[in-house]
């Protein structure tokens, strides 16, 4: 159910052990089928930090690209998106992020 994956989400995010990465894969395939509801990009945004915890970096840019269909004019999760293509040398798709998140700041 959803709220059973809400708990695991929550106690992954929360927990201080490293996740088990096997659950939080689990959680990953039920939500990216998904596109996530502005009142479910919370829930995105703690799976994007907890994949990162499980070294998941491929994953954690299809969640940023899915949360950005979302909520295109949050800053913060553009700049996020950015930064993790540039890191994956993703440097043409980081660069079209930089240079919305530039526009938006000049307007």
């Amino acid at each position: 159910s959803v709220y059973k994956n809400e708990i695991l989400l929550q106690s992954l995010y929360k927990g201080t052990e490293p996740p088990d990465a096997e659950k939080v894969m689990m959680l990953y395939n039920t939500m990216i089928r998904k596109v996530p509801g502005r009142k479910e990009i919370d829930s995105y945004y703690c799976l994007g930090k907890i994949l990162l915890r499980v070294e998941k970096r491929k994953e954690v840019i299809k969640v940023l690209n899915t949360m950005i269909k979302t909520t295109p004019e949050d800053r913060s999760i553009r700049m996020w998106l950015a930064i993790e293509l540039h890191n994956q040398q993703g440097y043409r798709e980081a660069e079209k992020h930089f240079v919305i998140l530039l526009r938006q700041r000049s307007g």
